[in-house]
């Protein structure tokens, strides 16, 4: 189950990870509960409204863009539903986080 970075260590940390994800994903989920803000890149429009209204900011801040590659075309950006769910069945806890 679950995606741990593999940089072809095999460390104690690395398997107690794969090991105990679900207890994981809940101290994790304990964490953000503690933490005042926490955005998500892949959503940056509903980030920074959470952010505005955490703040009482009166305006919507602006994430600045770097790095942006402007000449990758619309057919690469998009994946098909076969592999978003094998991307999906990699990272399970991450997900339970996301909608968490």
């Amino acid at each position: 189950g679950g995606y741990i970075a593999n940089d072809g260590l095999k460390t104690e940390r690395k398997e107690y990870l794969r090991n105990h994800m679900a207890e994981n994903a809940l101290e994790a989920a304990r964490n953000l509960d503690k933490t005042v803000f926490f955005g998500l890149m892949e959503d940056i429009p509903r980030s920074m409204a959470m952010l505005q209204m955490t703040l009482g900011l009166d305006k919507e801040p602006k994430l600045p863009m770097r790095n942006v590659n402007k000449k990758v075309n619309e057919k690469e950006k998009n994946i098909s539903n076969e592999t978003a769910s094998k991307i999906e069945s990699y990272i399970p806890g991450d997900l339970w986080l996301y909608e968490y």
